[in-house]
C-alpha cells in the first residue's frame, strides 16, 4: 500500500489533500484529510493521524500490510553502509540526522 493510493482513495472519497493531488508524500493536508476521515467514520485508532488497517478498511481499500511511508523507502536503501567507507554516499544523501542526538 502507497501513499499514493490511500489518496486517490481520500480523492475518491471527496476528500481536500491539497492541489498537488495524489503525489505519494504524506504531507500536512493528507494527514489532515486522513484524521477528519477517522473522527467522521467514528474509527477507534490507537495513534491517531496514523493509517492503518482500519483507515485503509474505512477507504475500501485492502492492504497486506501498512502504508509504506517515503522517508523509511528512502533510509532503507542505506542499511548496511559503513560511515567511514561509505561517507560520500551518505554525505550525499537527503537524510539527515543530527549525531549527537543518536544514542550509539
Amino acid at each position: 500500500m502507497t501513499v499514493a493510493e490511500i489518496q486517490r482513495a481520500l480523492l475518491a472519497h471527496g476528500d481536500d489533500i491539497g492541489p498537488s493531488g495524489a503525489d505519494n508524500d504524506l504531507g500536512r493536508l493528507t494527514i489532515a484529510a486522513v484524521t477528519a476521515l477517522q473522527k467522521a467514520e467514528k474509527l477507534d485508532i490507537l495513534y491517531p493521524d496514523t493509517i492503518g488497517p482500519k483507515t485503509i478498511a474505512a477507504l475500501g481499500l485492502s492492504s497486506a500490510g501498512p502504508v509504506a511511508l517515503p522517508w523509511i523507502a528512502e533510509a532503507h536503501r542505506y542499511l548496511g553502509l559503513h560511515e567511514r567507507k561509505d561517507a560520500a554516499r551518505l554525505d550525499a544523501s537527503e537524510i539527515r540526522v543530527a549525531a549527537p542526538s543518536l544514542a550509539w
